[in-house]
């Protein structure tokens, strides 16, 4: 799954639908950069691997999806659990 492309996240939520999704968890899966800020190369920003683009949003988005497919349930509880390596 691809945490950058709604479609692939909806896709993971309704792939089984006679299965339920209780809890949501999203980690940090690409680190992005570490060094000094003038060893990072130009081209780390803004494109496949970029750390805060994945992380942030990525989770974000997951986050979008789950509460979406959440609300078209019966209520009872949910879990979301977000954590970061760095």
């Amino acid at each position: 799954m691809n945490a950058l492309n709604r479609t692939s996240i909806r896709h993971l939520f309704d792939a089984d639908p006679n299965d339920d999704i209780d809890a949501l968890v999203h980690s940090a899966a690409i680190p992005g950069w570490s060094g000094t800020l003038d060893s990072i190369p130009d081209d780390a920003f803004f494109g496949a691997h970029d750390g805060i683009i994945n992380n942030i949003y990525g989770g974000t988005f997951s986050v979008q999806e789950a509460i979406r497919y959440w609300k078209a349930r019966p209520l009872k509880p949910r879990k979301i659990v977000i954590f970061s390596s760095e």
